[in-house]
C-alpha cells in the first residue's frame, strides 16, 4: 500500500523515500483525512481504481478512464505504456478539442500511487499538449 510504496528504497518511482514511521504517522493519516473530507462527499461521481504497479496496469487504467469519460473509441488493444496509442479521428469518440467546456478528470491517491503516470498516460493517449495537465 501507500506506506510500502512511500518508504520503499530510493529509485525511479520513489526519488525521495520516507521511513515507514513518518509514513504511518504523517502521510497516511493526511491522505485518509483528505479522502474523508474531499473525495467521499463526491459520492457516485467518483470511480475507485486500484493503483498501477506495472506499465501494463497504467495502460489498462488509461483505457478504462478514457472509456468512462467517453474519450476515445475504447477499442484500443493494450500496448506497453511507453507507446500508448494516440486517438485521432476515432469513430464515436469525443475529442478534447471538440468539448464545449473543459473536462476535468481528477486523479487522487496516496503518495507514490501512480497519479503522474496515469495523467501522462491519458495526455499521451488523447494526443493532448503538455500544458493540458494541471498537477497539484
Amino acid at each position: 500500500g501507500c506506506v510500502g510504496r512511500r518508504s520503499a528504497p530510493r529509485g525511479p518511482l520513489n526519488p525521495n523515500p520516507l521511513n515507514s514511521k513518518q509514513c504511518e504517522m504523517l502521510v497516511w493519516p493526511a491522505y485518509q483525512r483528505y479522502v474523508e473530507s474531499k473525495v467521499q462527499p463526491l459520492g457516485d461521481r467518483v470511480t475507485w481504481l486500484q493503483s498501477p504497479s506495472a506499465p501494463a496496469d497504467v495502460t489498462k487504467l488509461v483505457e478504462s478512464i478514457c472509456a468512462k469519460c467517453g474519450l476515445g473509441d475504447g477499442n484500443q488493444e493494450s500496448q506497453p505504456a511507453a507507446s500508448l496509442p494516440v486517438v485521432r479521428g476515432a469513430a464515436n469518440a469525443i475529442h478534447a478539442v471538440d468539448l464545449s467546456r473543459p473536462l476535468v478528470i481528477g486523479i487522487t491517491g496516496c503518495s507514490r500511487s501512480g497519479k503522474s503516470r496515469l495523467t501522462n498516460g491519458i495526455r499521451d493517449r488523447l494526443g493532448l499538449p503538455q500544458s493540458s495537465i494541471v498537477a497539484q
